[in-house]
């Protein structure tokens, strides 16, 4: 339980520090997945980064 709760410690303050670098890397790859004829992986890449920086700018603004 202890290691579970320390992982997700960890990736909320990476996912806060880096949701918009996230997200410009995301729009960046999502267009050459499209490209390369991966539709799917595009979308799912977008949906990811929009996440990423959605869950930063909401717990930038919540009470630590």
């Amino acid at each position: 339980m202890h290691h579970g709760r320390e992982f997700m410690r960890h990736t909320d303050a990476f996912v806060r520090q880096f949701g918009p670098a996230l997200k410009i890397a995301a729009m960046s790859a999502a267009p050459a997945l499209a490209s390369a004829g991966l539709p799917q992986a595009a979308a799912a890449t977008a949906v990811l980064g929009q996440a990423a920086d959605g869950y930063s700018q909401l717990r930038s603004q919540l009470p630590e």
